[in-house]
């Protein structure tokens, strides 16, 4: 329990008392790999941003996410290609599979509703 709660504490410092720092770091993450590879990551940050998610399941979403966007990257996409991705994929994936039963219709709502915002922002920037 002690080691739980130093992730969520950790988790806080690195991504705000709301998880609010870690918005724009998915969105630049959603660019980079597209918005079907990106919907998971979505719904997990907002399954973690819900007060009635398990605090055991908030931790293992805040273990994907800090693999994923804190600097320290065991796989490097730079150094090792598309291997660089599928770690960051797995981690993702396995969250994912933890916490996905705490994926309402309300959720699903906004990842989409989002994606859709950040993909039509795209598209605007392709045509201009």
């Amino acid at each position: 329990m002690k080691d739980l709660n130093q992730l969520l504490e950790l988790g806080k410092q690195w991504f705000g008392d709301n998880y609010d720092k870690l918005l724009p770091k998915i969105k630049t993450y959603t660019k980079q790999v597209g918005r079907k590879a990106a919907k998971p990551l979505l719904e997990i940050y907002f399954v973690l941003k819900v007060d009635s998610t398990p605090r055991s399941e908030k931790g293992w979403i805040i273990a994907a996410l800090a693999y994923i966007f804190v600097p320290l990257d065991l796989i490097p996409f730079r150094k090792f290609g598309l291997l660089g991705w599928l770690d960051d994929g797995a981690a993702i994936a396995f969250a994912y599979n933890k916490v996905k039963k705490h994926i309402t219709p309300q959720i699903s709502f906004e990842v989409d509703r989002m994606l859709d915002l950040w993909f039509s922002e795209t598209l605007v920037e392709i045509v201009n």
